[in-house]
């Protein structure tokens, strides 16, 4: 199963996904899969701080454009093309791992916990996000952790009382940097 059809609740749906890397193979891939039925299903994600067209396909190649990197692209047979809501919550049954491309830049340098801290800086309200982050700056590319083990961790690191709202605040967290690209999820 794709992270993007385990995110948008699309477990059950007969599907297929395709990764691009350019705009021009991005619509030959949506025209393809048109012909044959299937439908593309954008999540429904911010990209930065600009207004996302309505229509679908530019959305989706809007996204690959702004990420800078090929992206996986999901189809459900049967649908028509949209623009599905994301479950935040999801993320925490999935693998996290930061993105090998912050650790290859320069050994040497801060790069992995620079990201860290620019995702902990995004939810400072939520002092659970920060820990989360240092965990996972400290694993590093190498070793992907659950979710939930994160939220375990990241309780751990922050000694405080567990909050109702932490878990909710990593999940959207994660997802945020999966889509922007800072961190990678998996499926077990």
């Amino acid at each position: 199963m794709s992270v993007v059809a385990h995110l948008c609740g699309l477990a059950k749906a007969e599907r297929r996904a395709v990764v691009v890397a350019s705009p021009p193979e991005l619509r030959a891939a949506v025209a393809e899969a048109e012909r044959e039925g299937y439908g593309l299903i954008e999540p429904d994600l911010p990209i930065g701080r600009v207004a996302l067209p309505k229509d679908v396909v530019d959305r989706a190649v809007l996204a690959l454009v702004a990420r800078g990197r090929p992206r996986e692209l999901l189809f459900v047979r049967g649908e028509r093309a949209a623009v599905r809501k994301v479950r935040d919550a999801a993320a925490l049954d999935l693998d996290v791992a930061l993105h090998a491309d912050l650790a290859q830049r320069d050994a040497a340098s801060p790069v992995v916990p620079a990201a860290a801290s620019v995702l902990a800086q995004r939810d400072a309200a939520s002092p659970i996000v920060g820990a989360a982050m240092c965990v996972l700056a400290e694993r590093g590319v190498r070793a992907p952790i659950r979710g939930k083990e994160l939220l375990r961790e990241a309780r751990a690191r922050h000694r405080a009382s567990a909050s109702a709202s932490d878990a909710a605040a990593l999940a959207k967290a994660l997802v945020r940097a999966w889509n922007d690209g800072l961190v990678v999820l998996t499926l077990r």
